[in-house]
């Protein structure tokens, strides 16, 4: 009958030359371990965690540095120079007529004292202080220029102060026109260089003396000075007792009194040998 018809299949069972070769790419197969459980797997997460971790750490430290301060535009402290020699007008630097000793001091004491001394060490030089009479502590950088002949000194409590400059007769002998820092005394009162053998232009020198105002007497007989007294010094000097020869021209001199009588004693005046005369002397001689 069809209906008990059984239906085979075959099957085709391989040998064993086949088998073999079907196994062989699989013999010296390793047995594969999971990605977690890989040791290099292990090595790179915690690298990775620790620069994560060193990033928090770190970062927050350097947000927090002070900001680099600018770099200096200069190593050396800025310096403030004391006026040249070049800033002086004429023979002397100019001076603030409201300007008073005790309301000074636009520079230190010790400046203040070093104009002074170096306008006297050049006054010596330039009117040969070696062949003076009386030359002491004259020239030495040792001395306090207070102490020398013929310098008279005051003081604020602060500040050193030349008021008086006295040299009358002392066998001075220069051209006064060279004496270009003698204003650097600009608070001397008195100028006393009478009866000295010292030369230059009266005129221009006496056009410089308007800027020393706190002069009260100047003297300046009996030298070779040649020139005349301005109406404008007269002026500007109101005031000022300022004694010249009698041929001089000056209409603010002394003249109506001084140069009425013949003969005028002179203190501390003397000849080229060193002897005094005074007019009583003179009266006697019959000259």
């Amino acid at each position: 009958d069809q209906d008990n018809l059984v239906h085979a299949v075959m099957v085709e069972v391989p040998s064993d030359d086949e088998r073999s070769r079907e196994e062989l790419p699989f013999a010296n197969a390793t047995k594969l371990v999971p990605v977690h459980k890989q040791f290099r797997v292990w090595i790179g997460g915690v690298a990775v965690l620790g620069a994560f971790v060193a990033l928090i750490v770190i970062l927050p430290g350097v947000g927090n540095q002070p900001p680099t301060p600018p770099a200096p535009t200069s190593s050396m402290p800025s310096l403030s120079l004391p006026p040249s020699s070049s800033s002086i007008p004429s023979m002397f630097p100019s001076t603030d007529p409201s300007e008073n000793p005790t309301h000074f001091p636009s520079v230190s004491p010790s400046s203040n004292e070093d104009f002074q001394q170096n306008a006297l060490f050049e006054l010596s030089n330039v009117l040969a202080n070696e062949n003076w009479t009386k030359n002491n502590g004259w020239g030495s950088s040792s001395s306090n220029m207070c102490s020398w002949y013929g310098v008279v000194c005051d003081t604020d409590g602060l500040d050193i102060f030349v008021t008086e400059l006295n040299l009358a007769a002392n066998n001075l002998t220069g051209n006064i026109d060279d004496a270009s820092l003698l204003g650097n005394l600009k608070y001397l009162e008195q100028l006393d260089l009478d009866s000295n053998s010292i030369v230059g232009n009266l005129t221009a020198f006496s056009l410089n003396l308007i800027q020393f105002s706190h002069l009260k007497y100047v003297d300046l007989r009996l030298t070779e000075l040649t020139g005349s007294i301005p109406p404008e010094v007269c002026d500007s000097m109101e005031g000022v007792d300022l004694r010249v020869d009698c041929d001089i021209e000056c209409h603010c001199c002394s003249h109506d009194v001084m140069c009425e009588e013949e003969c005028m004693d002179v203190p501390g005046w003397h000849d080229s040998d060193g002897e005094y005369y005074d007019c009583a002397w003179h009266a006697g001689s019959g000259d």
